[in-house]
């Protein structure tokens, strides 16, 4: 079972004095089937306490409340994370006539519908789509999501300077240039397309095997198929989640998984910057 050491350093600076102030974190690894969540500290230059608090989907978010005036935030997080032995490729799927029926039958649907529904950044019309992107009949959903995965991977280019909060998988398909965010959420479109649900992941990346997107917090997919349940897809590196993966949470689209928010009581400007350090321990 790998053991990862996490360092997640931010620094915060702002215009003018910040006089209170509440941030939440999504940095903490997931403690999940696949993943033990050992320990972890917490420092930070305005010497304040933390606190755990669940989010809308139950992952652990890291409060700091700040009382005191401050113009810059440094907050270092470190994490020690157990990570057992995946073997993606060990699925037994539905047949696909069973596989399909259970897709489009209602009660799926209806419990699915967060996963399915399509938001902001996660909307396409299908027709949008190349013909790759679209479900062949008789096609098993495995299949289909490799087949998705590796089209990304092949027809885009990973940019950073093409990023923002803005983008859609539209502007994605038209530029065919993004990060990990951009091809995360294209993924998800293309899945709820298809009747698929679909779920944007956030965490880190085994920074020792020279993955795409490994050097900040990564972003993946995990797809609903039946009969298996859900499973990670990185279009970034056309790879399905393995013990190279640490999660952090996962919601219907980036804003649920933000690595970090805050309410602030202060005018002008801010200016956010952060690193992360993942090793594999030995």
């Amino acid at each position: 079972m790998p053991t990862y050491q996490v360092s997640y350093q931010t620094q915060n600076s702002y215009e003018y004095p910040v006089n209170e102030a509440l941030f939440a974190l999504l940095v903490l690894p997931a403690a999940d089937e696949y993943q033990s969540f050992v320990s972890f500290t917490v420092q930070n230059n305005i010497g304040e306490g933390h606190y755990l608090q669940p989010n809308l989907h139950g992952f652990d978010q890291l409060m700091i409340r700040a009382s005191g005036e401050f113009t810059a935030l440094s907050l270092q997080v470190d994490c020690q994370v157990e990570v057992a032995e995946i073997n993606p490729y060990e699925q037994a799927e539905e047949p696909n006539v069973q596989e399909n029926e259970l897709l489009n039958s209602i009660g799926f649907k209806i419990d699915h519908h967060a996963f399915l529904a399509p938001t902001r950044t996660t909307s396409i019309i299908r027709e949008q789509l190349p013909v790759l992107m679209h479900q062949a009949s008789g096609q098993s959903c495995s299949d289909f999501l490799n087949q998705i995965n590796r089209y990304i991977f092949e027809n885009f280019s990973f940019y950073e300077g093409v990023n923002s909060l803005l983008s859609t998988p539209s502007s994605t398909l038209e530029t065919r240039a993004g990060v990990c965010q951009d091809f995360a959420q294209l993924f998800i479109a293309t899945c709820r397309a298809n009747g698929i649900p679909a779920r944007y992941v956030s965490g880190y990346l085994n920074q020792g095997e020279g993955h795409i997107g490994s050097a900040m917090m990564h972003a993946w997919v995990e797809a609903l198929i039946p009969g298996v349940g859900w499973q990670g897809y990185d279009p970034t590196n056309n790879l399905l989640r393995d013990s190279h993966y640490i999660k952090v949470c996962h919601g219907v689209d980036y804003e649920d998984c933000s690595p970090i928010r805050g309410v602030l009581s202060t005018q002008g400007d801010n200016f956010t910057s952060y690193t992360v350090q993942v090793t594999q321990q030995q």
